[in-house]
């Protein structure tokens, strides 16, 4: 259960190696496999995104610019994305039945991962964010 580095071939392997050691840290084996997974297929699904460590938690970068971020507590994963993306998402989030706070939506590890809406929010950030030149928009 740790970074698939055949997919994550744009991914530094400084931050690989500390992406693998947060991964570890996740207490419950089946919540870091549904974690590594997610993270793995993201990276295999959009080889443009490079995953790298800030603020102690791995971020998906697209041309060095903020698309996403995970984290994992006991009760949740947490999935992070900016505001244009997280407000064009809000309907759909609540509807599927997840939670949605200021900056970011939870999926509670007794939910099913929810690919095809992830799939679609990292869609629409790497368009909304195409041609953006900072990390964080503006």
């Amino acid at each position: 259960m740790t970074l698939d580095r055949t997919i994550a071939h744009a991914t530094p392997l400084d931050n690989a190696d500390l992406i693998d050691a947060w991964l570890a840290a996740i207490p419950v084996d089946a919540n870091r496999q549904r974690v590594s997974d997610l993270l793995n297929e993201t990276l295999r699904t959009h080889p443009n995104l490079v995953l790298v460590w800030k603020w102690n938690m791995p971020m998906l970068t697209d041309h060095g610019s903020f698309i996403a971020s995970w984290s994992a507590s006991a009760k949740h994963l947490a999935l992070a994305f900016e505001a244009a993306t997280l407000d064009a998402f809000t309907e759909r989030i609540i509807d599927e039945g997840y939670t949605r706070s200021k900056k970011m939506w939870q999926v509670r590890w007794d939910q099913p991962v929810p690919w095809p809406l992830i799939d679609d929010m990292l869609g629409h950030a790497i368009e909304v964010k195409k041609d953006c030149t900072t990390f964080w928009a503006r």
